[in-house]
């Protein structure tokens, strides 16, 4: 999520089980590329090095998703505490 906090384009594996949330989040926003395998992660890089403004797009798209989600772990730690 680094990635998309300094707004740049991602691409992602498709084993994503562990930010399973964030992944559909950014792939809703059209912040990311999954790819499948290694012909799919060269033919993204491929299109992402040709294409400045959808480099540009996708990262601007993925920071603003983050930034969405802005809060979350005050938001939990606040939940915690409460029950405590």
């Amino acid at each position: 999520m680094e990635v998309a906090g300094l707004s740049k384009a991602m691409i992602v594996g498709p084993h994503t089980g562990n930010f399973a949330e964030p992944v559909a989040l950014l792939k809703s926003r059209k912040a990311c590329i999954v790819v499948e395998n290694v012909r799919g992660l060269m033919k993204a890089v491929a299109d992402l090095l040709a294409d400045h403004a959808a480099r540009k797009s996708m990262g601007e798209e993925a920071r603003a998703a983050i930034l969405s989600r802005r809060g979350a772990t005050a938001v939990t730690a606040r939940r915690i505490l409460d029950r405590c």
